[in-house]
């Protein structure tokens, strides 16, 4: 398996988000159970309540995926912030009705959504 990029302050961020009582869904381009290999190699399983991977043979549908979270969460896309680096899946995110927002520690370039900086500011989406 590939080593995984982990980004400074993200574990830190998603525990303060459990500790807000905030549900946290995982979506992967990877097969379910290669996906779950990978959450559990770098700890971060303890935060993620859903994860939705690609079906074998499936093309990547972020939205699909994301829905999958929501409906084990059972709360409206509206209600669901979805925090990407990639400029296409927010927009596929935000057809489906999610609020966007560009996770700019992994973004190449502004792709016009609200910018988060660092997964510090994560937190801040729910407020204090």
């Amino acid at each position: 398996m590939k080593r995984l990029l982990i980004h400074d302050g993200l574990g830190m961020a998603l525990d303060q988000l459990r500790a807000g009582r905030v549900e946290i869904g995982a979506i992967s381009r990877e097969q379910h159970r290669v996906a779950r290999r990978q959450i559990e190699s770098t700890g971060l399983e303890r935060f993620v309540g859903a994860l939705s991977g690609t079906p074998e043979g499936a093309a990547w549908a972020p939205a699909a995926r994301a829905a999958e979270c929501l409906a084990f969460f059972e709360y409206p896309a509206a209600e669901c912030a979805l925090v990407s680096g990639e400029v296409s899946d927010l927009r596929a995110g935000g057809e489906a009705g999610f609020v966007c927002l560009e996770a700019g520690w992994a973004a190449s370039e502004p792709g016009g959504f609200p910018r988060l900086l660092r997964p510090a500011d994560l937190p801040t989406l729910v407020g204090p």
